[in-house]
């Protein structure tokens, strides 16, 4: 492996090009709302070497990413190469990394693997997962619920309000927060993962939900169809929530609000908005480049107002 192997961007439930037989059986797991990490360690083959990873690149000791990779050159020497690569996806969380969340409030950080990629073969099953990571002193994140079937040719609107329940409660209070550290605050959501064999699984038709805190569209957590927006004003409304731009200014700019960024905080919201929200724009019969300049006066304002 030795190059950097990301975790694939994960799109709405309204997103999803469903499958030909139109069912899939879906497991969720709590999102956690920190940094997104990973740990990749190469094969022997490869001479074990043990690497951190962002959301977007490798990282070292000296252009980090709140500590992790730190933390992992702390325990680098405990993860023995096999003869397969892995790498470890997870959520690296607590003081510092986050604000206004539950585990923000954490005592120190810690990181919560979600999946694996053994080889050539994604793993979400937990049981499967600790198997992967068993020399790390990390918390596999646990399924949130049994296993569901959505139908997409023929959405059940209770499981939709069942699952849209969920969320808002997750937005209140964080399941994994209060069960893990006995906290209670804001949480972020759920991932809804494709749950056809716990040996071998997709992202494919993997999708999130997040709470309102934390969503980036106005509008139900969860939806089975884009929603139409009735003209530019209003789509632009929808889209450009507080939580996209506080994003934006994260990883676009290094948490900084400066006028001289700016080019490059509208350049983040104009991709971002183009690539999750294509579908919202095509049902409500709109072009790109009928919102985008509207989009980039607005995002400009909120983020030059305290720059």
């Amino acid at each position: 492996m030795t190059a950097f192997f990301p975790w694939p961007s994960i799109g709405k439930l309204s997103d999803i090009r469903p499958p030909s037989s139109g069912r899939v059986s879906y497991r969720p797991k709590v999102k956690l709302h920190g940094t997104h990490a990973a740990i990749r360690i190469d094969s022997v083959q490869h001479e074990g070497t043990v690497t951190a990873q962002s959301r977007t690149r490798d990282l070292t000791v000296g252009e980090d990413n709140f500590g992790f990779a730190s933390w992992v050159e702390h325990y680098s020497e405990a993860l023995t190469p096999w003869h397969e690569d892995r790498v470890l996806y997870g959520e690296w969380y607590g003081p510092g990394v986050q604000k206004g969340v539950a585990l923000s409030e954490v005592g120190r950080r810690k990181f919560a693997v979600y999946a694996a990629r053994y080889g050539s073969v994604l793993v979400t099953e937990p049981a499967l997962i600790r198997r992967l990571c068993d020399e790390l002193p990390c918390h596999v994140l646990p399924w949130y619920g049994p296993v569901f079937v959505w139908d997409f040719s023929s959405p059940d609107e209770a499981l939709l309000a069942r699952l849209n329940s969920e969320v808002d409660s997750i937005d209140k209070c964080c399941p994994w927060a209060y069960e893990m550290h006995g906290i209670e605050g804001t949480g972020e959501g759920l991932v809804m993962y494709p749950y056809s064999s716990p040996e071998r699984d997709s992202l494919e038709l993997a999708w999130k939900a997040k709470g309102a805190t934390h969503r980036q569209s106005a509008g139900k957590p969860i939806t089975a169809r884009a929603v139409a927006s009735a003209d530019v004003i209003s789509f632009v409304e929808a889209v450009l929530t507080e939580s996209r731009l506080d994003q934006a200014v994260v990883e676009a700019c290094g948490c900084l609000r400066k006028p001289e960024m700016t080019s490059q905080f509208l350049r983040w919201i104009g991709n971002n908005v183009l690539r999750e929200c294509a579908n919202e724009l095509t049902a409500s019969g709109l072009e790109w480049k009928q919102v985008a300049k509207t989009l980039a006066s607005r995002a400009g304002r909120w983020y030059n107002r305290a720059a």
